[in-house]
C-alpha cells in the first residue's frame, strides 16, 4: 500500500517481529519530533493494547514506559491527532471529550491475555452479548448498547468501558455476518474460501490459536441460537392468540445430547450407577413420556435421545404454570429427578412477556425490564381499572392480560412491581431457592426439609447468597419477618422498593422422614413419619389410628371400602403455631401380590418353578397402573449393572384388577440369570405402582437349593 486506506489499525496485520521492531524504534527516540515517530507510535499504542493489556489498570504511564518514553501525556495531544489523520483513523469521542486510550483500545482489538478457555470471564460476557444480539437485535439499533447491557459479567471490572463495549459488538456484528459462511468441519478455511477478505472485520489476532478458539466458539453459538439448540434441560414458557383466544403455553426441551458426567451430576448419582438406557418422562398435571436416553461411550460417555424421539413438549394453561420436573427411569427411578432451567412453577406475582408477533416468550415475574418497546403483563387480580395508557388485550388463567408501553408500578400485597417496556434491559436478576427438596409427596407448592437459603445471579454470571437479613418470611396474612418455622409460608427479596423474588413454600423438619408400610390387605397400611418434632397428622377419607412409638410417629390407615382402596391420601400437616400444610401421599395398602393357586407365594421361588405363579395388583379405575421389574443381583456384576433388567406392565383383566403370569416372563429372567456365572445370582421381582412406590417382592433363583 502507498498509504493508509482508513481500515482500523489491528487490520493492517501487524506481526510479532514488526511490533518488537515498532518498539524499538521507538525506544531509540527518547524525545521524539519526527511525524514519523508519532505514526509508528500510533500503531504501536493499538497493538501494545492487544498484545500486552492483561486487564489491569488502562493508563497511558504502562505505555509510554514499554518504549522509555517520559512526557507529560497531554503534551503528546496534538501529535497523535495528526497521526491519527494521516492513518485515517476516527478517534472515539465522547460528548466532552476524546478517548485517546479508549481509540488506541477499539483499533488494537480484543486483548490477547483476555482470551481463555471457555469459561474465561471475557469468553462468557463476549457468549452472553451474542446471545442477547440474537434475542433483541431488532429492537436496538445501537449493538454497543447491548453490549453494554451485560457489562456486570466483565471482569475484572476496570473493562467496563466504552471502548471494550464498542469492541464486543465489532466482534459480534463480525461473527454474526459470516456464521452463514462458515459452513464445515474448519470454518476459519471455510471463510477464507468464500470471503478472502473477512480477516480485516475482525477485532482479533487470529494467529493466535486461543484467539482462533474463541471465534469458533461464537460462530457455533451464532448458529446455535438461530437454530434456537437446546443444550440442557429446560422449559420455555409463552403467550400464543389461538383461535379460542389467548393462551399460556410451556415447552419442556431435553437436549439431543448430554454428557454421562453431566447427568450424573444432575440427578444426584455416581456415573457408574447410571444404567445404559433410561426413559424420561415430566410429571407436570399428570406424566408425559418424552423420550429414551441411550448410552454410547463416544465422546468421552454421553447419552443421546434414541432413534427419532420427541426432543420437546408443549403443555397448556394449568399445566403450564405449575412446576415441571423431569424424571428418569430404568426399571426403577434413577435419582430424584431434575427441575429444569425454568420449570419452577409460576407463583401470585405479575408474568411479564414480551409482546412478539406469535408466539410471546416469558420474560420474568414481578419487576422485570425490557428492551422490547412492549410487554404482555398477566395479572394476578383485577384491582379496578388498568393504568393510563394500559390497554387490557384477554385474559388467561383467570388473569388479566395488559400491554404496557410505558414504564408502571403495579401494588400487589406482596410489595410494588414495576415493569418497564423499551428500557435499557437491566442484568437478569436468575433467583434459587437452595436447600434439600422433600419429593415424599405431593403439594401445591415446593417442599423443603430445614430453611432453604436464597441465591441470585446476574444473568450467565456467578451465583451468589443473598444475606438472611434481607430475605422476608411471613405466613398467610402474617407480618413479615427474617425467619421462617415449619409449615407453610411466604418468602420474598425486595431491592429498592421494588419485589424481585416472590414465592410459596413448604417447611418440614430436617430429619423429617416418611416410610409407606404396606399392610396384609390392599385396604389397610401405615405411615411411618421419623424426625416429624412435634407435628399433627389430619387424614380425610380414612379411618386413622395415630400413635407414637420412640421418636416414629405411626399413622394407621384402613379404606372405607377395603376391596376399593384409594390410590392417594390428603394429610393436613401442621407444628404448632404454624400454617397447616397439605400434602397427597400414595395410599400405602398392599395393592400389589405374588399370588399362586390364590395364596401368598413365599419369598424365594426357583426359576422352573414359576408356572402358576401370578403378579397380581387391585386398584380402583382409572389411575391404577402395574408393572413388574426384574433386576439381576449377583457379585462381580460390574458394569453390567446398567443393563441387567426389565420392565413390563401388567395388564388389567377387570374393572381394578391387573395380573401378569410370571411364565411370560420366564425368558427375560432366564436372560439375566445367564449373564452371571455365580451359583448364588438371582433375579429380584417388584411389583410397583405409577407412583413408583414398590408392592411386594419375589426372589428368583437358579436352583430350588443351593448346596454350601
Amino acid at each position: 500500500m502507498s498509504e493508509p486506506d482508513g481500515r482500523p489499525l489491528y487490520a493492517y496485520r501487524c506481526t510479532a517481529e514488526e511490533f518488537d521492531t515498532l518498539r524499538d524504534v521507538l525506544h531509540g527516540a527518547a524525545s521524539p519530533t519526527s511525524e514519523h515517530h508519532f505514526r509508528a507510535f500510533v500503531l504501536y499504542a493499538a497493538q501494545w493494547w492487544q498484545r500486552q493489556y492483561d486487564g489491569g489498570r488502562w493508563a497511558w504511564e504502562p505505555l509510554l514506559d514499554s518504549i522509555g518514553w517520559s512526557m507529560h501525556y497531554p503534551d503528546l495531544y496534538p501529535d497523535v491527532r495528526r497521526a491519527w489523520r494521516w492513518w485515517k483513523v476516527k478517534p472515539v469521542r465522547l460528548p466532552s471529550s476524546t478517548r485517546f486510550l479508549g481509540t488506541f483500545a477499539c483499533h488494537g482489538g480484543l486483548p490477547l491475555a483476555l482470551v481463555g478457555n471457555a469459561k474465561a470471564p471475557v469468553t462468557l460476557y463476549l457468549r452472553a452479548v451474542l446471545g442477547h444480539t440474537l434475542e433483541y437485535g431488532r429492537f436496538v439499533n445501537d449493538m454497543i448498547e447491548l453490549a453494554k447491557d451485560k457489562e456486570h459479567l466483565l471482569r475484572p471490572p476496570t473493562l467496563r468501558r466504552d471502548y471494550v463495549f464498542r469492541l464486543a459488538a465489532d466482534v459480534v456484528n463480525a461473527v454474526l455476518d459470516l456464521q452463514p459462511h462458515a459452513q464445515g468441519k474448519d470454518p476459519i478455511a471455510a471463510l477464507d474460501r468464500d470471503r478472502p477478505e473477512w480477516r480485516d472485520d475482525m477485532p482479533l489476532d487470529l494467529d493466535n490459536a486461543l484467539a482462533r478458539e474463541l471465534l469458533i466458539g461464537l460462530l457455533r453459538d451464532a448458529a446455535q441460537g438461530r437454530e434456537r439448540r437446546v443444550d440442557d434441560f429446560s422449559v420455555r414458557r409463552f403467550l400464543r392468540l389461538t383461535s379460542i383466544g389467548w393462551r399460556l403455553g410451556a415447552r419442556v426441551q431435553l437436549p439431543p445430547s448430554i454428557s454421562a458426567i453431566h447427568l450424573s451430576r444432575r440427578l444426584g448419582v455416581g456415573d457408574n450407577d447410571l444404567p445404559a438406557r433410561m426413559e424420561v418422562r415430566v410429571s407436570a398435571k399428570g406424566t408425559h413420556v418424552l423420550g429414551v436416553y441411550d448410552f454410547s461411550s463416544d465422546d468421552g460417555g454421553e447419552y443421546r435421545l434414541a432413534g427419532r424421539q420427541a426432543q420437546l413438549l408443549d403443555l397448556w394453561d394449568e399445566g403450564a404454570a405449575g412446576e415441571m420436573r423431569l424424571q428418569f427411569l430404568a426399571g426403577d427411578y434413577v435419582g430424584e429427578g431434575v427441575v429444569p432451567k425454568g420449570g419452577a412453577s409460576l407463583d401470585e406475582l405479575p408474568w411479564a412477556f414480551r409482546a412478539d408477533e406469535h408466539e410471546c416468550p416469558f420474560i420474568g415475574e414481578g419487576t422485570v425490564s425490557n428492551r422490547a418497546p412492549e410487554i404482555l403483563v398477566l395479572m394476578p387480580r383485577r384491582d379496578g381499572q388498568p393504568p393510563d395508557g394500559v390497554l387490557e388485550e384477554g385474559s388467561v388463567l383467570g388473569r388479566a392480560i395488559l400491554r404496557v408501553r410505558r414504564a408502571v408500578s403495579i401494588q400487589t400485597e406482596f410489595g410494588i412491581c414495576t415493569i418497564r417496556p423499551g428500557a435499557q434491559e437491566q442484568p437478569a436478576d436468575d433467583y434459587l431457592l437452595r436447600g434439600d427438596r422433600w419429593y415424599d409427596a405431593d403439594c401445591a407448592y415446593p417442599l423443603y426439609k430445614g430453611v432453604p437459603s436464597l441465591s441470585v445471579s446476574k444473568s450467565g454470571g456467578r451465583s451468589k447468597a443473598v444475606p438472611a437479613h434481607e430475605v422476608e418470611w411471613r405466613q398467610q396474612g402474617g407480618d413479615w419477618r427474617p425467619a421462617p418455622s415449619y409449615g407453610l409460608w411466604q418468602v420474598r427479596h425486595e431491592v429498592r422498593g421494588e419485589l424481585r423474588y416472590f414465592r410459596r413454600i413448604g417447611i418440614l423438619p430436617h430429619g423429617m422422614a416418611m416410610e409407606l408400610r404396606p399392610g396384609s390387605t390392599v385396604g389397610e397400611g401405615c405411615l411411618a413419619f421419623t424426625g416429624a418434632e412435634k407435628v399433627r397428622v389430619a387424614i380425610d377419607d380414612a379411618r386413622t389410628d395415630i400413635h407414637k412409638s420412640g421418636d416414629t410417629l405411626h399413622v394407621e390407615l384402613k379404606a372405607p371400602d377395603p376391596f376399593r382402596p384409594p390410590t392417594t391420601v390428603k394429610l393436613q400437616l401442621q407444628w404448632p403455631s404454624t400454617s397447616e400444610l397439605r400434602v397427597v401421599v400414595p395410599f400405602p395398602g398392599q395393592g400389589g401380590q405374588f399370588l399362586r393357586e390364590g395364596e401368598l407365594e413365599q419369598d424365594t421361588v426357583a426359576v422352573d418353578d414359576l408356572y402358576g405363579v401370578r403378579a397380581v395388583a387391585l386398584s380402583p379405575p382409572p389411575s391404577g397402573k402395574f408393572w413388574i421389574e426384574g433386576e439381576l443381583r449377583a457379585p462381580g456384576l460390574g458394569g453390567l449393572g446398567r443393563v441387567a433388567h426389565f420392565r413390563k406392565p401388567l395388564q388389567r383383566v377387570g374393572t381394578a384388577l391387573h395380573e401378569l403370569p410370571l411364565i411370560d416372563v420366564r425368558a427375560l429372567i432366564e436372560l439375566l440369570l445367564s449373564a452371571s456365572s455365580s451359583s448364588d445370582a438371582r433375579v429380584d421381582l417388584l411389583i410397583v405402582n405409577g407412583a413408583a412406590v414398590s408392592q411386594c417382592k419375589l426372589t428368583v433363583s437358579r436352583f430350588a437349593a443351593v448346596l454350601e
